[in-house]
């Protein structure tokens, strides 16, 4: 885990700093970079229609992949892990059988 620290103003003016945390994580082979400000959404979809988001998640990579392997779809449904930050945005997608 690496720490950067990023500088940004506050509403009054005055300089805070936060830390931001670097984490990777493997899924099915592929390396993901992520940091604590991350947000992962768990989308679902009826046949070939919209995906609407039912849950996220902010910089807790395990906890979206529990939640994600939890849910159980069956057909016409269809669900999969997005993070819109990364270059690849869909991490993880299921059809529902």
């Amino acid at each position: 885990m690496a720490e950067i620290v990023f500088a940004s103003l506050n509403d009054d003016g005055m300089k805070v700093s936060s830390p931001i945390f670097l984490f990777t994580s493997e899924l099915d082979g592929k390396k993901i970079a992520y940091t604590n400000e991350t947000l992962f959404e768990i989308q679902l979809s009826k046949n070939k229609g919209k995906y609407y988001s039912v849950l996220s998640y902010k910089g807790t990579f395990g906890r979206a992949i529990t939640h994600y392997n939890g849910i159980n779809v069956k057909a016409p449904w269809n669900k999969r892990l997005v993070s819109w930050n990364m270059n690849k945005p869909i991490i993880a997608r299921t059809k529902g059988i």
